[in-house]
């Protein structure tokens, strides 16, 4: 009974042996390749490509909207007044 089995596990054997050999062996890949498929799976390089595309919509968009403009206008103020008490005083007159 012992060498029914073992000869059993030794048919199992030989018979994958034989398979594996027929199986495509796996093939050298280029330098290329490699840096094509690092590029395509990695997904740290995915999200910074998306930040990127990102970037670049802002970029575009900053200059749909006009920049903030800040104006001051000193038409109604006299430093130099002759007049000490009316200086820094504003005039304003209701009715008539």
């Amino acid at each position: 009974m012992c060498i029914a089995k073992l000869a059993y596990v030794l048919r199992f054997l030989l018979a994958a042996e034989c398979i594996a050999q027929s199986v495509i062996p796996p093939r050298a890949i280029t330098w290329r390749e490699a840096q094509d498929r690092f590029r395509a799976n990695n997904p740290s390089l995915l999200a910074g490509e998306v930040a990127v595309d990102e970037a670049r919509a802002n970029e575009t968009t900053a200059f749909l909207r006009p920049n903030p403009n800040l104006t001051l206008g000193w038409d109604q103020l006299t430093p130099f007044s002759t007049n000490p008490d009316g200086r820094w005083r504003s005039r304003i007159y209701f009715g008539r």
